[in-house]
């Protein structure tokens, strides 16, 4: 087995593109090179990557087009949306880092662009 790989992306400048950079990084890898993929969104409070998947998902629910699409996206992959963690204060993930270690190809990290951290 391959060695989990740990990524994370970070900058203090703001709309530098972090949070694009981490889904599109998260969806080449899990989508195009099947490696099993976790996002760990540490963008306390406003969890940014959290916040737009659940736009997409509200799209999805709202507009037939995008459902269908999205469910046929399943249908040809095989494969449900890759996973992220948001509520890192309220979840002890460091204990569970062993864990994702033994079932995840790759780990990105998402942090924010504040100085108060």
């Amino acid at each position: 087995m391959k060695e989990t790989k740990f990524v994370a992306f970070s900058t203090q400048k703001g709309g530098a593109g972090k949070t694009t950079l981490t889904v599109v990084m998260a969806s080449y890898f899990y989508y195009i090179k099947g490696m099993k993929v976790l996002v760990v969104d540490c963008d306390y409070p406003q969890y940014s990557i959290e916040e737009m998947r659940q736009r997409d998902k509200d799209l999805v629910d709202c507009n037939p087009a995008f459902e269908k699409a999205f469910r046929e996206n399943i249908v040809r992959t095989k494969l449900q949306p890759w996973r992220c963690y948001w509520q890192l204060r309220m979840m002890p993930w460091r204990k569970y880092v062993k864990l994702l270690k033994a079932v995840m190809t790759l780990i990105l990290f998402f942090r924010p662009a504040r100085h108060n951290q």
